[in-house]
């Protein structure tokens, strides 16, 4: 979805430029109201026009936490998405290495009943493209009706429909 991401963009840059703003002007205050006072510079009348800025300051510190937190809870996103990255890959490799070996193959247990080594390869293709389009869909990178249509041309295959039917997802 490009739309998302570049709203996305430009409320992080609009949210910078704000803060970016309203620190300018916290920081030039004093010297705008000594041009705008036009007199000698008053310190007392100057310190008690600073104490004012406690709320100001109270209110940065707290645009502060919450970009502390936004960005926390973006790197747990983040975190998360790795583990799952890996686990992916994980499964993947641990199907490729069935596919090419009857030994390892034989480890998966019940999810391969043919005596056939090419109808259970066939059965780990599936499995590895039916992977493939939950990885996709997760990524927002396929949308449904696309989705229904793959899945038809695949699932109606003598391989996909067999595959299927006997076992149903074994990852």
């Amino acid at each position: 979805m490009p739309g998302r991401g570049g709203r996305r963009l430009f409320t992080i840059i609009l949210i910078c430029l704000v803060i970016l703003v309203s620190a300018t002007l916290v920081a030039f205050s004093p010297l705008a109201l000594e041009l705008w006072k036009n007199s000698p510079a008053n310190w007392n009348w100057l310190s008690e026009v600073g104490q004012t800025y406690g709320a100001a300051s109270a209110l940065l510190a707290m645009f502060a936490l919450v970009g502390v937190a936004v960005s926390l809870v973006l790197q747990a996103r983040e975190a998360k998405s790795a583990r799952e990255q890996t686990l992916r890959s994980l499964h993947g490799e641990l199907m490729r290495m069935a596919m090419e070996d009857p030994l390892y193959r034989a480890c998966w247990g019940a999810f391969f009943t043919s005596d056939d080594p090419d109808a259970q390869r066939a059965h780990m293709y599936v499995n590895q493209i039916v992977n493939h389009w939950l990885t996709m869909w997760e990524l927002r990178s396929i949308t449904e009706p696309h989705l229904r249509e793959v899945a038809q041309t695949v699932l109606a295959g003598r391989t996909g429909g067999s595959t299927g039917a006997r076992s149903g997802s074994s990852g």
